[in-house]
């Protein structure tokens, strides 16, 4: 098959179980399923995410989307997805494919996302930096897709929760795990590349980012000096005229 045909058969598969689901309310159902294979096949994790934004956008089933939220907090918060290793200080395979099935939630449906964060909030304080990472990514990409300017401008509640994530993000410039501490500031510099950093967040993110610039871990100094340049570029009470290489 082409890459084509395969797409268009992945999306017609999709649909059909989309229907299934919302047709004899297999929700619950679905979502277990969903939690159990994730850890034993890789690229399962796209599939599902596709599967949920066509329960979502194209049925309009919006359900399902708080549905594996729980499920999803209900199995890792319990350990029963985690089974903790033998090393402490080892990482759980399975967290890769549950913060890279987060990852791809948000990428399609961040906006249906918003009224759910209280649901995987909590595993900002798990062990795992690949779960850490994941919600902070998400964080990012609400700011960004959904908490822009356009959005808070008119909207206190929203200013309030997207001040709420930054303040977040801010904190975890100074987390425990230097894998983290690094996607931190790569997210920043997403956001900044977006042009959505409030202009009373650039002072504070600027001294983090020099603080940072001392850290103990090479891949922290290089995402705090990249940052710290392309804040340098983009300050809005910088001189326009200077290039900088």
């Amino acid at each position: 098959l082409r890459p084509q045909q395969k797409k268009a058969l992945k999306d017609h598969l999709c649909h059909i179980l989309g229907i299934m689901i919302k047709k004899y309310n297999h929700s619950y159902g679905a979502c277990v399923m969903i939690i159990q294979t994730l850890p034993h096949y890789e690229h399962l994790s796209t599939l599902y995410a596709d599967l949920i934004q066509t329960c979502v956008v194209q049925l309009g089933y919006e359900t399902i989307l708080p549905d594996i939220l729980r499920e999803f907090r209900h199995t890792i918060l319990n350990g029963s997805g985690t089974t903790a290793p033998s090393n402490k200080d080892k990482e759980n395979p399975n967290n890769k494919f549950y913060s890279q099935f987060l990852i791809d939630l948000v990428d399609r449906l961040a906006q249906h996302l918003v009224p759910y964060l209280s649901l995987i909030q909590d595993f900002l304080d798990d062990e795992s930096y690949l779960m850490r990472n994941s919600i902070l990514y998400i964080y990012g990409e609400l700011i960004v897709k959904v908490l822009n300017e356009n959005a808070t401008k008119s909207d206190l509640k929203l200013k309030q929760m997207r001040n709420e994530l930054l303040d977040t993000l801010i904190e975890h410039i100074h987390d425990s795990n230097a894998l983290t501490r690094s996607k931190t500031l790569q997210i920043w510099r997403h956001i900044s590349e977006e042009k959505a950093i409030p202009l009373h967040y650039i002072n504070e993110l600027m001294k983090r980012c020099i603080g940072r610039m001392e850290d103990v871990a090479s891949s922290v100094r290089k995402s705090a000096f990249q940052l710290l340049c392309d804040l340098i570029r983009k300050n809005p009470y910088g001189i326009k005229c200077i290039e900088m290489s």
